[in-house]
C-alpha cells in the first residue's frame, strides 16, 4: 500500500525560500528512501565518509537522576493494562504486519488524551526484542516508520509514537512546553506498558531509537524508564534552549521569533525555556551507561547545531559514536548504513535470539 505521506503536495510557491528549502528537503528524502529500496548496507555512500568510534567514556562518572524527574515524567495509568481503544490501518508488509491504535494516557493535571502508536510486528516467531521508535521534530511518520519496518524484518516488535501535541506551539509562551515535554515522555512510557504486556515482546529486551527531537525524548525516556535496556541517539543535541535559539530549521526559527514577539530578550527566552524543559536534558543524559548509548552526529548540521550534539555525547558519557559529513536532512542518504548499523548495535546489546 503507499504511503500516503509520500508525494504530498508541498504547500508553498517553489519560488520561495521556504518552498525551495522543502523541496530540497523532500528530494532527500526521496534519495533516502531509493537508497534503502535497493538493499540494506547499499546505496552508493554505504558508509563512505562516516567515521566510526568506539565508546570513549567507559569509566565515565555518571551522576544520579536529577531529584523530582521520575516524579515529573510519573502518570496514573502506571502499571495498569494500556488497552488500544482504537485500531485502524491494519495490513501486512514484507516481514510484518502493522497498524495503528491508540492508547488512553494522563499527562497529571489535564484531562485524558490518547497516544496515537504505529505498530509494526515482525513475521518472526517466538518472543522478540521490542524498539520504540521517535520520529523528528515535524513528527514525520514516513521516516520512523520506514526505520521500523526495517527493524521488524530483522526480527524485532517496533512502535512508532507519534505526536499528541504542536511540539512547538507558537501562540502560547515558553512555560506551555513544560507540558508538551512531559506529555511527549509520558506517552511513550505508556507505549512501553503496552509493548511490554504483549505475549510475544521479550519486556527484557527493550530497546529505543530517537531522531533529531525524537531522539532527546529518547534520552529522557531512557533515563526515567529502566525498562529500556539500549538507545540509539540521532541528530539530537542539548541544551534544549541552546538548539532551539540556534537552530536553523523554518519551524523553529517561527516558534523563537513568536516568542520574541511578546518581548522576550534571547537571555529572557532563554531562561523561560530551561524553567519549561527543566530537567534539562544534560542532566538527564548524564544518569545513562554509556555502554547502553549509539550516539549519531551529523558534522554540517544547522538544524540541530554540531557543537549542541557534542555537548550531548559528552553528557551521556561518550557512548559509541558515528559522524557523518552532513546536514541534518543530507544524512537520509545514510539510511541503509545507519539501519545496519543501529540493528547491529541492538543485536549486541539485546541479544536477540
Amino acid at each position: 500500500m503507499k504511503d500516503p505521506s509520500l508525494g504530498a503536495a508541498i504547500p508553498c510557491s517553489p519560488g520561495s525560500g521556504v518552498g525551495r528549502r522543502r523541496l530540497r528537503r523532500a528530494a532527500f528524502l526521496a534519495a533516502g528512501f531509493l537508497l534503502a529500496a535497493v538493499g540494506s548496507g547499499g546505496g552508493f555512500l554505504a558508509g563512505i565518509g562516516a567515521r566510526r568510534r568506539s565508546a570513549e567514556g567507559r569509566d565515565a562518572v555518571r551522576r544520579p537522576l536529577p531529584a523530582g524527574a521520575r516524579l515529573r515524567f510519573a502518570y496514573p495509568e502506571a502499571g495498569l493494562p494500556a488497552r488500544p481503544v482504537l485500531r485502524w490501518k491494519e495490513r501486512a508488509g514484507w516481514g510484518y504486519t502493522s497498524c495503528w491504535l491508540k492508547l488512553p494516557v494522563t499527562t497529571p493535571g489535564h484531562p485524558p488524551h490518547v497516544a496515537q502508536v504505529v505498530s509494526y510486528r515482525s513475521s518472526v516467531p517466538g518472543r522478540r526484542p521490542a524498539v520504540l521508535v521517535s520520529p523528528i521534530l515535524g513528527g514525520d511518520y514516513a521516516l520512523a516508520g520506514f526505520a521500523a519496518a526495517a527493524l521488524a524484518r530483522r526480527g524485532y516488535h517496533a512502535a512508532v509514537v507519534l505526536r499528541s501535541q504542536s511540539a512547538l506551539p507558537e501562540d502560547e509562551p515558553p512555560a506551555a512546553l513544560a507540558d508538551v515535554w512531559r506529555t511527549a515522555v509520558i506517552d511513550r512510557r505508556r507505549a512501553l506498558d503496552w509493548l511490554c504486556a504483549r505475549d510475544d515482546v521479550d519486556s527484557e529486551r527493550i530497546g529505543a531509537l530517537g531522531a533529531s527531537l525524537g531522539g532527546v525524548s529518547t534520552v529522557a525516556l531512557a533515563a526515567v524508564d529502566s525498562r529500556v535496556r539500549a538507545l540509539a541517539v540521532l541528530f539530537a543535541g542539548g541544551d534544549l534552549p541552546s538548539v532551539l535559539l540556534a537552530s536553523e530549521e523554518p519551524r523553529v526559527r517561527r516558534y523563537v521569533r513568536a516568542q520574541k514577539a511578546r518581548g522576550l530578550t534571547p537571555s529572557e527566552l532563554t531562561a523561560a525555556l530551561r524553567r519549561s524543559l527543566a530537567p534539562g536534558i544534560l542532566h538527564l543524559a548524564e544518569s545513562l551507561d554509556p555502554a547502553c548509548v549509539l550516539f549519531v552526529a551529523a558534522r554540517r548540521d544547522r538544524v540541530v547545531p554540531y557543537r549542541t550534539q557534542e555537548r550531548l555525547w559528552e553528557s551521556l558519557g561518550r557512548p559509541e559514536r558515528i559522524d557523518l559529513p552532513t546536514g541534518h536532512y543530507g544524512a537520509v542518504l545514510y539510511a541503509p548504513y545507519l539501519l545496519d548499523a543501529v540493528a547491529e548495535f541492538f543485536a549486541r546489546r539485546l541479544n536477540p535470539r
